[in-house]
């Protein structure tokens, strides 16, 4: 009932969408019932100006609006472009190439080429170089189970139990560890407080092409060296948008989490 109801806040809509494997959005959850949220949640700020005034109805009338320069990207249109553009490569790209300080780069990130990337990376280290992150996600059993998985290159199961782990989205999990490139599973990693040599480990059975070559090794050893847990997260809340929360299980509760994710 709360997944077809059209007051369902987003947030709520997208968790039941998460734990349920066998749903497909219907027509009542799109883009445009999004925009509606973000324009009533926004709608009496005083920042707001007539770039908030549009109401895009598809993906193909937002990409527009981002690569018109004309258009001003206020806070509220921001957040409605970075969104969408974790889920529309194409949009990604033309923000990217946009440049426009109001978009994080972080949400971008996916859809990056390696150049770009490394300097996502590198400003979110000049940026939270001090912060901490203040996270405790460590779980043998967790990491256990990651490892078993990422030996038959189990992707899936490794989605669906991250995604149950940090109580966020699927598909967009699921895409930040099929990345070929391999810094958004380390990301992950360094989050659920792996070892870089577990870590490492774990990204050769899922991607074994980026050992092959010795510049490719280099640059994971040094990013799982040296990127600090609140730089991860930072590039993990960014690729997958605001999520529920950090959630550290018991032991007994992290085992009944894997046998239902199992």
């Amino acid at each position: 009932m709360l997944r077809s109801h059209p007051d369902t806040p987003i947030k709520i809509h997208d968790l039941i969408a998460m734990y349920d494997a066998h749903f497909n959005m219907s027509n009542t959850y799109n883009l445009v019932q999004r925009t509606d949220q973000y324009i009533a949640i926004e709608k009496n700020y005083p920042h707001r100006d007539h770039a908030s005034q549009i109401f895009p109805t598809d993906q193909e009338n937002l990409r527009e609006i981002a690569a018109d320069l004309t258009v001003k990207i206020d806070s509220v249109l921001a957040s409605l472009l970075m969104e969408a553009a974790r889920d529309d490569h194409c949009l990604a790209q033309i923000l990217l190439d946009r440049d426009d300080p109001m978009v994080d780069q972080k949400s971008l990130f996916l859809a990056a080429n390696r150049l770009e990337r490394q300097a996502i990376i590198n400003d979110a280290c000049r940026n939270f170089k001090d912060n901490h992150a203040n996270i405790s996600l460590y779980n043998e059993k967790f990491l256990g189970e990651v490892k078993r998985l990422s030996s038959s290159q189990n992707i899936q199961e490794i989605s669906a139990i991250f995604s149950s782990f940090l109580c966020c989205r699927f598909d967009r999990l699921e895409r930040l560890i099929s990345d070929t490139n391999g810094e958004p599973l380390i990301f992950l990693l360094i989050i659920v407080g792996s070892t870089p040599e577990d870590a490492l480990q774990i990204v050769a059975s899922l991607h074994p092409i980026l050992l092959e070559n010795s510049r490719q090794r280099r640059a994971i050893h040094s990013l799982l060296r040296e990127t600090s847990e609140a730089v991860a997260l930072r590039m993990v809340v960014g690729m997958l948008g605001d999520f529920q929360g950090i959630i550290t299980y018991s032991p007994s509760s992290a085992e009944n989490l894997l046998t239902l994710s199992a």
